[in-house]
């Protein structure tokens, strides 16, 4: 149960977050320093806003994570939240809420990746702290496994460069990408260790979908490339991050575990697999 006062600091953070765009979000910078097509910013504000609704509906609040963690350790995330959300607002802007939503809708609804991979949103704190939008659970055979995904809508070589030596250095210290507010039945809530990638997507990619979407229809067109690219890039990250493991010294149990857990993902990771 939560307390009076966590409740008033849970309203003043959706109010930080939501409710002061100018301050935080600084949406009109951004739209007038690369403004969004006709059809792009249909999905930002119009009726087709559903499926950004439907993406951050679906994510974890962890408000509703109390029986796992103390109120105070929610608390402390929410704040770090806010603060996150405060210095970011000016360089994350619409595009890449519509990357995020648009990829969860693909690989969920569509099976852009394969009727058995399904996407399952992660909270904003995990997404802006940890730096995972999503997983993708991937049932082939009898236990699931989880891929951590961060998406970009960045075409900066150097940008998505240092995002994948950041998830490489983690792995030379044998750490996973921690995702902390998780929930996807059955499984209990709580607290888990994934492999993560990097997902990047150009403004071509996103006017595509968006077109394809807005039409209501499914258009291979739109969805065998993009298949093709972003599988690609997963299973050349996966066996780049198993090189990584192979490599190191000495040869533990801990790395073990780790370079198993990747060879099975690359095997699964294939639609046609």
């Amino acid at each position: 149960m939560w307390t009076e006062s966590a409740i008033y600091l849970k309203v003043a953070i959706i109010y930080i977050m939501f409710d002061n765009p100018e301050k935080h979000f600084n949406r009109e910078h951004f739209q007038a320093e690369s403004p969004l097509s006709e059809i792009e910013g249909e999905f930002m504000g119009g009726e087709r806003v559903k499926f950004i609704a439907r993406w951050r509906g679906d994510a974890p609040d962890p408000i509703n994570f109390t029986g796992i963690y103390t109120e105070a350790e929610i608390i402390t995330d929410l704040k770090e939240l806010a603060r996150r959300k405060a210095s970011i607002k000016k360089e994350k802007h619409d595009r890449a809420t519509l990357a995020e939503a648009f990829l969860y809708e693909l690989i969920d609804k569509h099976e852009l990746l394969g009727g058995k991979i399904e996407a399952i949103p992660t909270s904003e704190f995990d997404d802006l702290v940890n730096a995972v939008d999503m997983v993708l659970e991937i049932t082939r055979g009898e236990k699931p496994y989880l891929l951590g995904v961060d998406v970009t809508i960045s075409e900066d070589d150097e940008t998505i460069k240092a995002k994948k030596a950041a998830i490489n250095g983690a792995l030379r210290n044998k750490k996973l990408t921690e995702v902390k507010y998780f929930q996807s039945e059955p499984n209990p809530p709580g607290r888990v260790e994934v492999p993560k990638v990097v997902l990047s997507i150009t403004r071509k990619d996103l006017q595509n979908i968006a077109g394809m979407l807005h039409s209501g229809k499914d258009d291979d067109l739109v969805l065998r490339p993009l298949q093709e690219k972003l599988t690609n890039q997963i299973g050349v990250q996966l066996a780049e991050a198993q090189n990584t493991l192979q490599n190191l010294r000495p040869f533990t149990g801990r790395r073990r575990e780790l370079i198993s857990i990747y060879q099975k993902l690359r095997q699964s990771i294939s639609p046609n697999s």
